[in-house]
């Protein structure tokens, strides 16, 4: 038998059970879906901390429509004792300088010194008190607290999909929960494709109307973030003045790799940079 018929009559079990994976899930109710996806979403660990990438985050300002500010940051996020760290590379798009290359350095050191000999329960509490996202709904209220509705079926870089709407289910709820939430469902296994949350009420730092969008794409079968931004307006006061600032920031990944070993950061450079953001 030749190679590649051989590698056909093989895919065709796996293939066959993704077909009645996808099916079994088309057929669910919007009700039974969310139930499915929480579960999941609960459950999944995935193989991330095969992988090291690098984010290219940029913060973008704006007052009465003119752009303020416009500053990018280059990290590269790689595993310490079983958690992600990111390490700060460039600041517009340049090598790290002076006191902001040391500092970088200390965290490092820092970082490997603490993760050395740690038990697994307090590795998995510093991972998740360590692993700094934006929280954008509450999983565990979604089937309580929200709204269900399926409103479409897109085909999303090759892969069959399910839009989850979600909307609150009560008008007078906590900011918290005050979401419309649209989440993109790989069909066969119910993954996070993308996902649309705007606030429906203003909630801490966050304005009526902000917009935070996810985009994940798999990469050699694993599932990692492609496209992370956050769009929010933030008054400031100074003095008796108050403006709103438009705040836009987005995260790029790229160069996905399968990760081995931690890096050090390495320059003879003495000038000073500002202080970068650090989720």
């Amino acid at each position: 038998m030749r190679p590649l018929a051989l590698f056909c009559t093989l895919l065709l079990p796996i293939v066959h059970s993704r077909l009645l994976a996808q099916q079994f899930i088309s057929q669910l109710s919007a009700a039974d879906l969310t139930h499915a996806f929480v579960q999941h979403a609960k459950s999944a660990s995935g193989n991330q901390q095969d992988y090291t990438f690098l984010i290219l985050h940029r913060d973008l300002n704006y007052i009465h429509g003119i752009r303020t500010s416009d500053q990018t940051y280059l990290y590269e996020q790689v595993f310490i004792g079983g958690m992600p760290y990111v390490h700060l590379l460039e600041h517009n798009g340049k090598p790290l300088k002076g006191k902001l290359l040391a500092h970088e350095n200390e965290l490092y050191a820092k970082t490997l010194k603490d993760r050395t000999g740690l038990t697994p329960d307090v590795r998995n509490k510093l991972a998740h008190a360590n692993y700094h996202t934006i929280q954008a709904y509450a999983l565990d209220q979604l089937e309580s607290q929200f709204r269900p509705a399926i409103t479409g079926h897109p085909t999303v870089d090759g892969h069959p999909t399910i839009l989850l709407d979600l909307t609150p289910l009560h008008p007078d709820a906590p900011p918290a929960l005050q979401r419309h939430i649209l989440l993109t469902l790989d069909a066969s296994n119910l993954n996070v494709l993308q996902s649309h949350v705007e606030t429906l009420a203003s909630d801490n730092n966050f304005s009526k109307g902000s917009v935070f969008e996810l985009h994940n794409a798999y990469i050699n079968g694993v599932l990692l973030p492609a496209f992370i931004s956050a769009d929010t307006i933030v008054p400031v006061k100074h003095m008796l003045i108050t403006a709103n600032i438009h705040v836009i920031g987005t995260d790029e990944f790229s160069n996905y790799r399968r990760f081995t070993t931690s890096v050090t950061l390495k320059s003879t450079l003495d000038d000073d940079v500002p202080a970068p953001p650090r989720n």
